[in-house]
């Protein structure tokens, strides 16, 4: 093999390679949000979004009239044998 094909093959190769940059910095994203990742893997990775974490969610006082209505028969159930 002669030095001369090397050479092309390198040549060929770098024109690719510049090609290949070109295209790829001509292209748009096809994402422009930035990345979001699930809560619970930022949770783990220490990473915690305090606006989605606080303020609890405050409860009106029909849901609460109506979540104690069904705190009697939950307890009654698991109570009995």
């Amino acid at each position: 093999m002669s030095g001369c094909g090397l050479f092309l093959r390198s040549a060929a190769a770098a024109r690719l390679c510049r090609a290949l940059v070109a295209f790829t910095a001509s292209r748009r994203p096809l994402r422009t949000s930035p990345p979001s990742q699930a809560f619970a893997k930022e949770l783990f990775l220490g990473k915690i979004e305090k606006k989605e974490v606080f303020p609890f969610p405050e409860v009106s006082q029909d849901e609460l009239n109506e979540i104690n209505q069904f705190v009697g028969p939950v307890e009654k159930f698991f109570t009995e044998e």
